[in-house]
This record gives C-alpha cells, structure tokens and sequence, in this order.
C-alpha cells in the first residue's frame, strides 16, 4: 500500500492542484482507515499503530494536502522516519538514528 501511495503522491505532484486534491483526499482516507484502530485508554482513545510506513504516507500526504502546515507534517514525517528504540538509549534519536538522520539531509539537499 506504501508504494502504491507513493506513485500516487508522485502523480498528484504532477497535476494541477484543483485535480490533485481529490485523489489525495481519497488517498489520505484510505491511508488513515488502514490503521483505524482504537482503544481506550485513562485519558481518551489511542490509535493503534500497526505500520510505521503508512503512518509516514499518511504524514506526507496530510504535508501536499495542507502547505500552510507543511512544516509541522514535513517534520512528523522525518520525525518518525528516524527515531528509533533501543533499550539502552530508549526511544528518540538514538545512535542507529545517525544514517537516517543523514537520508533526510540528503533529501533536502537534493
């Protein structure tokens, strides 16, 4: 579904923003309902998270779709893109953090 996202991302990148809203609407819908799942927890439901990769196409997707919030979603995406858990750094930007972490710089630079 994640690749299929993307080639869909790429496309709608492609055509005029009046026709690409829908397709990523639709896209983003079926993003989120792939990963639905609730629970209750003390404060409030919490979303269950079962693939870290659709949550990052979702991010994306919510980034084309909202520019005046692009750069909260562009920084979830590479948030969650290069935190990592290990149980003796816990979970952030940990060591193994270090080659991803150089992936998003090479995005931006281009």
């Amino acid at each position: 579904m994640v690749s299929a996202a993307v080639k869909k991302m790429a496309a709608a990148l492609e055509m005029p923003s009046g026709k690409a809203a829908p397709l990523l609407y639709d896209l983003l819908s079926e993003l989120v309902n792939v990963q639905n799942e609730h629970r209750p927890y003390k404060w409030g439901a919490i979303r269950i998270i079962h693939s870290s990769e659709t949550l990052l196409a979702e991010y994306a997707v919510r980034c084309l779709l909202n520019p005046s919030e692009s750069a909260y979603w562009g920084y979830q995406v590479a948030r969650h893109y290069a935190e990592r858990y290990d149980s003796h750094f816990g979970t952030g930007l940990i060591p193994v953090s270090a080659p991803l972490v150089d992936d998003i710089v090479e995005f931006w630079r281009g």
